[in-house]
C-alpha cells in the first residue's frame, strides 16, 4: 500500500514540475466579429490582447494568416511572464463580398503551440448589379388610360 501511495506522489510531483517548465498564453478573445463591412471603406483593423500566464518567457515563433488579404503584427515577440501584449490584425475586403471567416495562426513556445484566432463578418460590395430588376414593357408598372369616347354635346 505504501508503494502505491508513493508512486502516486511521485507522479503528481513529476506532472507538476513538467507543467511548470512550460509557458501559457491567454487571449481575452480569440474571435473578432466585424459585423457589416463596406468593401469601399478599405482595410479594417482589430486587436487581440493576450498575456503570458506561464512561469517562463513566451516567444512568438510565427504568425501565419490563412490568406494574403490578412496581415498580423505583434506588439512584441518576447513576452516576459505576467506581461501582456497585443496582436494587431489588418484585413483588406477589396474584391470580396458576402460572409467571410479568416484565420490567423499564432505559434509560440507555449504548451498550446498553435492558437487559431478568427475574423468574421459580412462584406457589402461597392456596387451591386441587379439583373432581375430590369424593366421590360410588359413589366412596366404603369396603367395606360383608356380612351374616352366623345359623346354628343
Amino acid at each position: 500500500m505504501f508503494k502505491v501511495f508513493s508512486f502516486f506522489i511521485f507522479l503528481s510531483f513529476c506532472s507538476t514540475s513538467w507543467a511548470a517548465g512550460f509557458t501559457h498564453v491567454y487571449f481575452e478573445n480569440n474571435i473578432h466579429h466585424f459585423g457589416f463591412v463596406y468593401e469601399s471603406q478599405g482595410e479594417i483593423h482589430c486587436t487581440f490582447q493576450f498575456q503570458n500566464t506561464g512561469n517562463r518567457t513566451l516567444k512568438i515563433e510565427k504568425i501565419e494568416p490563412d490568406c494574403g488579404c490578412t496581415m498580423a503584427i505583434p506588439s512584441k515577440t518576447i513576452i516576459l511572464k505576467g506581461d501582456t501584449a497585443s496582436l494587431h490584425v489588418v484585413f483588406q475586403p477589396a474584391g470580396r463580398k458576402g460572409t467571410f471567416t479568416k484565420n490567423v495562426y499564432f505559434y509560440s513556445n507555449a504548451m498550446q503551440e498553435k492558437i487559431t484566432l478568427k475574423l468574421t463578418g459580412q462584406i457589402i460590395p461597392a456596387y451591386t448589379v441587379m439583373t432581375d430588376s430590369i424593366l421590360t414593357p410588359q413589366k412596366l408598372p404603369l396603367k395606360v388610360p383608356k380612351k374616352k369616347k366623345h359623346g354628343k354635346r
